[in-house]
C-alpha cells in the first residue's frame, strides 16, 4: 500500500535515529523532515557517512498490484536464482493478495488464504529464504475491552497459525490509550515452533518509526 519511496523514507528516519542514539548526536530527521525537505547541515551529513546508495542496493521492491500466490512464488524463486544472497522476503501485506483466481466463494475466501499460505511455506523451505507475512487482525478486537491481540483475531486465520512457524502479534498501548506510555511497545510471540512464546517490550519512537530492544530514547 505504500511506495517504494514512502518505505525508504521512513527507514531513513529510523536509520537516522538509531545513528544518533549511537553516537549521542541531537535533532534526529523525521519522518516529517524528510517529506518537507527541511534537513540542517547536521543532519545531511550523517546522511552522507550512512552511504545509503549501498544500503540500497540490498533491497528490492516489486512494484506490482493485483498479484497472485502463484506470481509471488515464481518472483521469489527468480530473485533466488539471480542472487543467492536472498534471504527474506516481505509481503505487505496477506490478504492484499490477488485470491479472486482461487475461484472460490467469499464464504471460502479462508480457504484460498490457506493455499497461499501453503504455497508461501513451500518455496520457503525450497529456497530457503525467510518469508515474513504481514496479516491484518478481524475487527473485533475493537469490541473487547482488553485489546491486546490474540491468535483468533487473525483475519482469515486458519491456515495462516497452521502453516507459520513463528506468529508474533504487535501491540502499540498508546493507540487505545492516551494515557499510557507513547514509547512503549510490545511483540507478543503467540506461536513459536521451535523457541519459546511470551511477551518483549521495545521502544518505539513513532515519529522516526524506529524500534529498539530496550527503553532507551533521546
Amino acid at each position: 500500500e505504500m511506495s517504494e519511496k514512502e518505505v525508504c523514507d521512513r527507514m531513513i528516519s529510523c536509520m537516522d535515529y538509531l545513528n544518533c542514539i549511537e553516537s549521542n548526536a541531537r535533532n534526529p530527521l523525521s519522518y516529517a523532515h524528510i517529506i518537507r525537505q527541511a534537513r540542517d547541515k547536521d543532519q545531511e551529513e550523517r546522511l552522507r557517512e550512512m552511504q545509503l546508495d549501498e544500503i540500497a542496493k540490498n533491497l528490492i521492491f516489486a512494484k506490482t498490484y493485483d498479484v497472485t500466490p502463484d506470481q509471488v512464488v515464481s518472483k521469489i524463486k527468480t530473485e533466488k536464482r539471480k542472487n543467492k544472497d536472498l534471504g527474506l522476503v516481505v509481503i505487505d501485506y496477506l490478504t492484499l493478495l490477488d485470491l479472486d483466481s482461487e475461484k472460490v466463494s467469499s464464504e471460502n475466501r479462508a480457504l484460498a488464504v490457506g493455499k497461499a499460505t501453503r504455497r508461501l511455506k513451500t518455496v520457503a523451505l525450497q529456497t530457503g529464504v525467510d518469508i515474513l507475512a504481514v496479516c491484518q487482525l478481524n475487527r473485533g478486537v475493537e469490541m473487547r475491552d482488553n485489546k491486546r491481540p490474540m491468535l483468533s483475531d487473525l483475519r482469515e486465520s486458519g491456515r495462516i497459525e497452521e502453516d507459520a512457524d513463528v506468529v508474533i502479534m504487535n501491540f502499540w498501548p498508546y493507540y487505545y490509550d492516551k494515557e499510557a506510555d507513547p514509547l512503549l511497545y510490545e511483540y507478543a510471540v503467540v506461536k513459536n515452533r521451535q523457541g519459546a512464546t511470551g511477551t518483549c517490550n521495545a521502544t518505539f519512537a513513532a515519529q522516526f518509526y524506529a524500534m529498539l530492544d530496550s527503553m532507551s530514547q533521546l
